[in-house]
C-alpha cells in the first residue's frame, strides 16, 4: 500500500476529492475546536500554526478558522490563526539559537 500523507490528502482536497474533503472537515474541525478551547483559558493574540500539515497554506488555515469561530467565546473571536513563518525550520532555528546563545 502507498504511504498517503498529510500533504497528499490536503492536495486531493484542494483538487475535489470528496473522501479527502471529508477527512480535512473532519480533521479542521476538531482541530477549530480545540483552539477555541484554548482560546478561552488563555485569551492569545495569535495562534501559529505549524509543522508539515501547515504546508496546505490558506485552505487549511481557513478551515481551522471557520470551525474556530464556530465554537469560540464571542471575546475570543477575533484571535488570528496564521502559518507558521519558518515552517517546518522552525526547530532548527530553535536549536541554533541554544547552542550560540543571545
Amino acid at each position: 500500500m502507498p504511504y498517503i500523507s498529510a500533504k497528499v490528502i490536503f492536495d486531493e482536497a484542494k483538487g475535489g476529492d470528496a473522501l479527502a474533503i471529508q477527512v480535512t472537515e473532519y480533521v479542521c474541525r476538531y482541530l477549530g475546536k480545540g483552539l477555541a478551547c484554548a482560546a478561552g483559558m488563555v485569551d492569545p493574540e495569535v495562534f501559529v500554526i505549524g509543522g508539515g500539515v501547515s504546508a496546505a497554506g490558506e485552505y487549511f488555515i481557513n478551515l481551522i478558522d471557520k470551525y474556530y469561530k464556530e465554537c469560540v467565546f464571542h471575546a475570543s473571536r477575533q484571535t488570528k490563526i496564521v502559518k507558521a513563518a519558518l515552517g517546518n525550520d522552525a526547530g532548527m532555528y530553535g536549536a541554533a539559537k541554544l547552542i550560540l546563545g543571545n
